[in-house]
């Protein structure tokens, strides 16, 4: 008679020792990513990594050994003992579980909405500024693991403008699910054409645009601005080409429709249907864009609305739900919001400033501000993820009007130390000015770069700590974007 293991039994041993190699495994990765998540909470928030490195050391393995040790001596204690089911091995692998679990739920119910941004932007903190390969290999496991979370940013950020948009208004007519073809709007400029000025860039038949309201806006007479059908046979009527008539559209949903700032503020919105936006001359991004659209189709373009997330004011992630849209020309789709051209927001003051820089913008150009929920919308070939729009820079398109190119940094948050010196370089196959300055993150005055190798190459000293960004500006002064800095 043998006295080996049945088949059954060698099974049974066999699941358990993987189901034991499992907890052994998860009770090694929580207690890593619960400390992987607090100290990149900690870096984002400017907060003290030290804190979150005691309180993973206490979670593990200081805290399950403790409860271990008590847990013996309290066995000791008593006059009779029962033996034990589970090794001791287990037990700790047990309790460790148990405390990690509740700590990194703790963790993501006490900061939902920015754990996901944190890992993202910050959770490479550790590899500071190396651009070895096998730092570049491990940030790019890192960024990876934190967009698993970006169902907990989905989760906890609601779209306050999606509910107020109708759904047949976000719908193409043939309503497929497809990719989309982007317009290719911008011509190809090379260095040898010899441009002088930032306006010789400018054009008729697609992006960059002058800043200039369609004539036809300018001269619409009152007669024709009765309804919204009237305002779409005056642009039909007066211009015949195809994109000069989109803009004439776009351009009069900017410069007529203010932003309702006590609306933003208040959080109670009134209709944002076109019919009430068209009466009220207010609105917030889905009024407008509901408007743009409601004209399209009066003008017999299809102009779709678009709801997704925008940067904030200063360039970074918070979130905050926008809408904008997209047109179909000629069967390509083409990006739009009216809102971001017909002016800016300060405190509770909205001041009218009409740019064209939103229009018939190229997707490339449009994704490093606006990220729609739906990727095909970017209209890019291969879509970013959640993760990478947060990273990379914050440029405006000022900065591709003018056809300059970031080469590096190519993220928006750096980690640097007081007293270095932070690098930047771009290609500038025109020459133009650029220029930058460090400033704290809420003041308008700062210290100048340095512009090096024919104005491709800039250097900012960093003598102070705190939260900085250097902010960029090009010809005449305009703002072109910024990159933000945690000098410590």
């Amino acid at each position: 008679m043998g006295t080996g293991r049945s088949k059954l039994g060698w099974a049974i041993w066999g699941t358990g020792v993987s189901l034991k190699l499992v907890f052994v495994a998860v009770a090694v990765l929580l207690p890593l990513f619960g400390v992987w998540t607090a100290s990149s909470l900690a870096a984002h928030h400017d907060g003290p990594l030290w804190v979150s490195l005691v309180v993973g050391a206490l979670c593990f393995p200081l805290l399950p050994l403790g409860l271990d040790l008590l847990a013996s001596w309290r066995r000791r204690r008593r006059p009779y003992v029962r033996p034990h089911v589970l090794t001791r091995f287990d037990r700790l692998v047990v309790r460790t579980l148990g405390i990690n679990a509740v700590f990194v739920a703790g963790l993501l119910a006490l900061f939902p909405a920015s754990a996901f941004e944190a890992l993202s932007t910050r959770g490479d903190w550790m590899l500071g500024n190396a651009t070895t390969p096998w730092a570049e290999q491990t940030r790019n496991v890192l960024f990876r693991a934190a967009e698993r979370l970006s169902w907990l940013h989905q989760a906890t950020h609601s779209n306050a403008y999606e509910d107020l948009i109708d759904p047949a208004l976000t719908r193409t007519q043939s309503d497929d699910s497809g990719p989309r073809r982007a317009g290719k709007t911008r011509r190809t400029i090379e260095p040898s054409v010899g441009t002088v000025s930032p306006s010789e860039l400018y054009r008729a038949d697609g992006w960059p645009f002058a800043d200039t309201l369609h004539p036809a806006v300018v001269a619409l007479p009152p007669e024709h601005e009765t309804s919204i059908d009237a305002v779409a046979r005056y642009f039909v009527q007066q211009e015949t080409d195809p994109v000069q008539r989109v803009k004439a559209l776009h351009d009069y949903v900017a410069d007529r429709v203010a932003y309702d700032v006590p609306a933003l503020r208040s959080g109670s919105f009134p209709p944002q249907d076109a019919e009430s936006v068209f009466q009220r001359r207010t609105a917030v991004c889905a009024g407008s864009a509901a408007l743009l659209a409601a004209l399209g189709k009066a003008a017999g373009v299809e102009i779709v609305v678009v709801v997704g997330d925008g940067r904030d004011s200063n360039g970074l992630f918070d979130g905050r739900g926008h809408a904008w849209n997209a047109i179909k020309l000629e069967g390509r789709w083409y990006l739009s919001d009216p809102t971001w051209d017909a002016g800016h927001v300060s405190g509770d003051t909205f001041t009218r400033a009409y740019k064209s820089s939103y229009f018939l913008t190229p997707p490339e150009v449009f994704v490093a501000t606006h990220m729609p929920d739906d990727p095909k919308w970017q209209l890019l070939e291969t879509p970013l993820s959640k993760g990478d729009f947060i990273r990379q820079p914050h440029l405006r398109p000022s900065f591709a009007s003018l056809d300059f190119e970031l080469l590096e940094p190519v993220r928006a948050r750096h980690s640097v130390s007081v007293g270095d010196t932070f690098e930047l370089r771009f290609a500038n196959p025109h020459g133009f000015v650029i220029s930058g300055s460090v400033r704290a993150a809420e003041d308008s005055r700062g210290t100048r770069c340095k512009t090096h190798d024919n104005r491709t190459q800039m250097t900012c000293e960093l003598p102070e700590p705190g939260k900085q960004k250097i902010a960029l500006f090009g010809p005449e002064g305009v703002y072109m974007g910024q990159i933000h800095l945690d000098v410590g």
